[in-house]
């Protein structure tokens, strides 16, 4: 079920063309690195683009990439303050704020400090715009979970059929799974109502 969290946000071809030949030569080479898996040098890369280009519009793209590079050395707590700056100085770029959320509750989640991570992510299911983007499924899906535990079943439900919906094109895995988890519950809650009246 963990399929989801590897993938990676990237810088649109939209955004992308609209950077000078010079941004575009330093992203590229920095994101080369990165996909090399180099990512002590991709830190770096992305970096010297950050001091470069302070203006650029792909600055919360690399701050991102930073956070992800840092998070995948399993310097996790690096990376989530790296992550912070984006909402701090980002907050409305959901292409970029978003994950930056969600990988934010990853790194508390990986640190095994779960509480830290709902919080993280209920932020994220709370928001209009960042509950859109397809990493939002799979916290959304882990809180529905955690709320299970906690027996807030239709609050649970709630969440299981917003991923459902709105991410069938956007994150299949994670809306298949919300699906099931729906089905099941409400086969479970009927053959519990039959039993029952056979009871009564």
């Amino acid at each position: 079920a963990n399929h989801h969290v590897t993938e990676e946000v990237n810088l649109s071809s939209a955004d992308f063309k609209r950077l000078t030949e010079f941004e575009a030569h330093s992203i590229g080479k920095a994101d080369k690195v990165f996909a090399k898996g180099d990512y002590k040098t991709a830190f770096a890369e992305y970096e010297a683009f950050i001091l470069e280009y302070g203006e650029s519009r792909a600055v919360p793209y690399a701050i991102l990439r930073k956070g992800r590079c840092l998070q995948r050395r399993n310097k996790r707590f690096q990376a989530v303050k790296i992550y912070q700056e984006i909402l701090d100085y980002f907050p409305n770029h959901v292409h970029f704020a978003a994950p930056a959320v969600y990988y934010i509750g990853q790194c508390h989640w990986l640190n095994g400090e779960p509480q830290k991570a709902f919080k993280a992510w209920a932020k994220m299911a709370q928001d209009k715009e960042y509950s859109k983007h397809f990493l939002a499924a799979g916290a959304l899906n882990k809180l529905a979970d955690n709320m299970i535990k906690l027996e807030q079943v239709a609050q649970a439900m709630k969440y299981f059929r917003q991923i459902a919906v709105n991410f069938r094109t956007s994150n299949a895995g994670a809306a298949k799974y919300a699906r099931e988890r729906v089905a099941n519950y409400y086969t479970r809650q009927m053959q519990e109502e039959e039993l029952r009246s056979l009871y009564i």
